[in-house]
């Protein structure tokens, strides 16, 4: 359960920069 725990912390940490980075570009293509 532990190490499960672990695995999907790290995978939300990828798909949140992933997103953010996105939602960052998203957001100043809109500016421009």
């Amino acid at each position: 359960m532990g190490f499960l725990d672990i695995l999907n912390r790290g995978y939300f940490k990828q798909w949140y920069q992933r997103s953010s980075l996105l939602f960052f570009f998203f957001f100043f293509g809109n500016l421009l």
